[in-house]
């Protein structure tokens, strides 16, 4: 059986322990990949043990996998002066590997650059509302600062893609307007979850939160609220803090568990100390796949306050794990995040909406069963979204279809 030879190229250890949405993708692109796919990922590698500029092999599920990290990183989720991506871009102009493969994949802009001069098909994902990323009030992005140079820069590197797949459909109506001299190779992808390790098991909560508590996450309460995301001003973790204090005047009997790593973290606990909540308020770094499902199915909540998002994977996630959501009103969750059914989506970004929404759900918890969750994550699985993906490569394979070079 002929391998189709396909190479991942972003500046991230896939093995490492960063939970971010775009390194759950790739995961799952690779676990749900075909048996003739043969898989490369080039990135980088936050565990010293692991030699660099060297090819090693991982693997998830039952699929393995090639893995070529360029240089180390020790923390993937504090940001630097220099940007990851721009150390990442000119290690592989100097230290890329050979690239015998018959598809290029490409998560981030900024690599595409080193492999311009490869002729064969190279397709790009972009995991963000690609307007909104761009603006400085909200974004912490480098390109923020200089939104016409952003643009200026993609419409340039689009000219080399065969296929760009975004996750949200205000960026595909975005790039199809101001792009639309090659609007045809704009698609959207829906944001999916993983069925084997998301699902519902709400006769086991008890047990989960006994187990939770007993490594320190968490105090017995009555309702446990739970926020998955980076520390960062984009996921406003900060207004998560005071919307919970004002919650918590109207029912003490509630703690918080805060999953992730950023800048803000430190700021994140300085707030909860002086609102004199820290004992309400439990931060933990990124945890396993499996261990975030157990927090998850213990906790009766998810909340989101995000100034912009794509898709985040989290609400898919806390849903296909048959809890309700409290989100504000970004990208896609509309889809899925259904009022009185599956969760709240706010009427805006206000914090005092996202106390009301929180209240609601608490109050009434029967409406927000675990099948209703259940329900409306039901489509969004790896098998049924990332067919057309799987296809699309199988047909420019077979095709040996080129991108378009100018």
């Amino acid at each position: 059986m002929q391998k189709i030879k396909i190479s991942i190229v972003y500046p991230a250890d896939i093995l490492g322990e960063k939970a971010g949405g775009i390194e759950t993708f790739l995961k799952g692109f690779i676990k749900y990949s075909p048996n003739d796919f043969q898989i490369r990922f080039v990135g980088i590698t936050s565990e010293r043990f692991r030699t660099v500029l060297k090819e090693t092999t991982g693997q998830f599920g039952n699929r393995q996998f090639l893995f070529f990290p360029l240089f180390h990183e020790r923390d993937e989720n504090k940001k630097r002066i220099i940007p990851l991506s721009l150390r990442f871009f000119v290690s592989l102009l100097f230290h890329s590997p050979r690239m015998p493969g018959n598809i290029l994949l490409f998560n981030r802009p900024e690599p595409i650059l080193a492999y311009l001069g490869k002729k064969i098909p190279k397709i790009g994902f972009i995991h963000t509302d690609a307007e909104r990323h761009l603006e400085k009030k909200e974004s912490e992005v480098l390109w923020a600062c200089f939104p016409g140079l952003y643009f200026a820069f993609i419409s340039f590197v689009f000219k080399y893609l065969t296929r760009v797949y975004t996750v949200n459909r205000n960026t595909l109506a975005f790039f199809k307007k101001h792009f639309h001299h090659m609007s045809e190779k704009f698609t959207f992808m829906p944001t999916w979850f993983d069925p084997d390790i998301f699902y519902p098991d709400p006769g086991n909560k008890i047990t989960l939160r006994k187990k939770i508590m007993d490594t320190g996450a968490a105090v017995f309460e009555d309702k446990w609220m739970l926020f998955v995301g980076r520390f960062q001003k984009v996921k406003a973790p900060l207004k998560i803090i005071s919307a919970f204090n004002e919650y918590l005047k109207t029912n003490s009997r509630v703690s918080l568990i805060m999953i992730g790593e950023g800048n803000l973290r430190r700021e994140s606990g300085e707030l909860a100390e002086k609102l004199q909540i820290l004992h309400k308020v439990f931060f933990l770094k990124n945890v396993s796949q499996n261990q975030l499902a157990d927090f998850y199915r213990a906790s009766d909540l998810l909340v989101l306050a995000s100034h912009f998002e794509g898709m985040p994977r989290c609400v898919l996630e806390a849903l296909g794990s048959g809890i309700p959501v409290v989100t504000t009103p970004v990208g896609e969750v509309k889809q899925i995040v259904i009022n009185d059914f599956s969760g709240e989506v706010t009427a805006d970004f206000h914090e005092d909406s996202i106390v009301k929404a929180i209240k609601k759900i608490c109050d009434h918890p029967e409406k927000y069963s675990s099948n209703n969750c259940i329900t409306a994550v039901s489509v969004f699985t790896p098998q049924k979204v990332l067919k057309p993906l799987y296809d699309e490569i199988y047909a420019l394979h077979k095709d040996k279809v080129q991108p378009i070079e100018k």
